[in-house]
């Protein structure tokens, strides 16, 4: 199992992106920051590069989180986790955890519903199919093409709109599928073969 390094922490060798943060929110800058820092201190960037993540492209970092409930927060004896920005037009709105042991999903303030909000707007402005993946790891690896439902509470409203939708598993389509109807929502739900 990884656990976080005791070590002071290195600068990235890549230039970080730079984000404006919503309110006063400025903590979730420096957490990303320092979870992105992280990669470069494991060193973990040849696995990243592997995976086919850019973090260039989306913000991602590595980080030990514990997760209660719908929230998670740093803690060094907490579970190893991707740490990625939820961002609307280039602001960051809320982290969201997802723990490498099962993929478990959180955000850190619990204001973040979906990763990869400017393709849900595409969707809906040109009627074109929406990939939602299952995870954000699934999402990272496929470019961070599609979206991701953190809060399936909320998240699924935010479909309407969309006509079409790509999964990448045959459970998340289900789940889709009866979490949209109990909204009412008529959308066309088919599974990446």
């Amino acid at each position: 199992m990884l656990r976080a390094p005791s070590q002071q922490r290195k600068q990235p060798h890549f230039p970080l992106p730079r984000l404006s943060v919503v309110d006063n929110r400025g903590d979730l800058e420096a957490e990303l920051a320092a979870a992105q820092r992280t990669v470069v201190d494991l060193p973990a960037t040849d696995a990243f590069d592997a995976l086919g993540f850019r973090i260039d492209r989306t913000p991602v970092g590595l980080d030990w989180l514990t997760y209660s409930g719908g929230r998670c927060w740093p803690d060094p004896g907490g579970d190893a986790s991707l740490v990625i920005a939820c961002e609307n037009e280039a602001r960051l709105l809320d982290l969201v955890g997802c723990r490498l042991s099962d993929r478990r999903v959180a955000t850190w303030l619990g204001e973040g519903r979906l990763l990869g909000q400017p393709w849900l707007e595409r969707a809906i402005g040109r009627g074109e199919r929406l990939i939602v993946h299952s995870d954000p790891l699934l999402w990272l690896h496929r470019q961070s093409v599609g979206i991701v439902l953190v809060d399936w509470e909320e998240g699924p409203r935010l479909l309407r709109g969309v006509g079409r939708v790509l999964c990448d598993a045959v459970e998340l389509a289900d789940r889709l599928f009866h979490v949209t109807a109990l909204q009412r929502l008529t959308i066309d739900v088919v599974v990446r073969s």
